[in-house]
């Protein structure tokens, strides 16, 4: 081996070419000197009085075959496998062989490793009246509407990024190699990097589209359907189908209410899961009466004092409880 070679080893100089040829040599040699020299590389730069009298021993013995002092030994190779082989591995990660390193880090993950991996999932629920603002692993937002539930893993599989969604939620989802999935109802939300609505209250499940692309599929019946911006899907006896979306369908995201031709009974309906109250209404107030106007960042109180006065009627609100009659009666 040349002397010269090994100096610049010591010091750190050497091409990756020059490490290869070193690491032949002392494979052909079994010479255990070069090899820890391979792997104590990298513990070079650790500070005198932290190093084991091992290491301080493989440095002098290396010093002495620069010196021309010692030769490579020869041991059998039963006796050097496991440490041998090691040490190599060692050194290929140390001094940026990295081939090996990355092919086993891109392997596909064996059945016995992937039950070894144990997923933490974490659930978040927001009753009437509440939302939540909610940033996920691979740094997605999610903003969970009021009386709704997700569930969402600690970490992302390296392969797909899964959630679970009851109730209504807002996703601003992150760009990435791994598809983003929604679950909801038997419904599968699939992106890659959007903005999307998804509503699942009941069996209809409705995903409105802000930009970007979405696939549904009905995981029941396999089939699918594709949707565009400003477009919205929804499952019902008639299966998947889309169509253009109103406004009011996702204003919620910016606390917004739009009513547009909305009747009275629909409106009490999202008053009470906005606010989280109990409206009750005198038998003789028309709940097919409709309104229509927009309601942007408003309390409760100027919303009643609004809708009372289209209608003529007087509320009263005791904590939690509002209720709505005709004046005079």
């Amino acid at each position: 081996m040349n002397q010269q070679l090994l100096k610049k080893l010591l010091q750190k100089k050497c091409s990756q070419e020059e490490v290869q040829k070193i690491y032949q040599w002392a494979q052909e040699n079994n010479d255990r000197t070069t090899i820890d020299l391979l792997v104590e590389s990298g513990w070079n730069e650790l500070k005198p009085g932290k190093r084991s009298p091992e290491h301080d021993q493989t440095w002098q013995d290396l010093e002495r075959k620069i010196a021309g002092e010692i030769k490579p030994k020869k041991q059998h190779w039963l006796q050097t496998n496991l440490a041998y082989y090691g040490k190599i591995a060692a050194a290929l990660a140390i001094l940026g062989v990295v081939t090996l390193y990355l092919f086993m880090k891109n392997a596909p993950a064996t059945n016995e490793e992937k039950a070894a991996r144990k997923i933490t999932w974490i659930t978040k629920e927001t009753g009437w009246g509440e939302k939540l603002t909610i940033r996920l692993a691979d740094k997605s937002l999610v903003k969970l509407n009021s009386g709704s539930a997700i569930s969402y893993p600690e970490q992302f599989d390296d392969n797909v990024r899964i959630v679970k969604v009851s109730g209504e939620a807002f996703f601003e989802v992150t760009k990435d190699s791994r598809p983003f999935e929604v679950i909801s109802n038997g419904i599968k939300t699939t992106v890659l990097g959007t903005s999307f609505n998804v509503k699942a209250r009941d069996e209809n499940v409705v995903v409105a589209l802000v930009e970007g692309k979405v696939m549904l599929e009905d995981t029941n019946t396999e089939k699918s359907l594709l949707l565009a911006p400003g477009e919205y899907g929804i499952n019902s006896d008639l299966g998947l189908t889309k169509s253009t979306y109103p406004e009011s369908l996702i204003a919620w995201r910016h606390n917004q209410i739009i009513l547009q031709h909305e009747p009275l009974g629909n409106v009490i309906e999202k008053l009470e899961q906005w606010y989280g109250v109990d409206i009750q209404i005198s038998k003789n107030v028309d709940l097919r009466e409709t309104l229509t106007g927009p309601f942007s960042n408003e309390n409760l109180e100027n919303i009643l004092t609004g809708l009372c006065f289209s209608l003529d009627c007087d509320y009263q609100m005791e904590e939690k409880e509002v209720k709505i009659k005709l004046k005079n009666i």
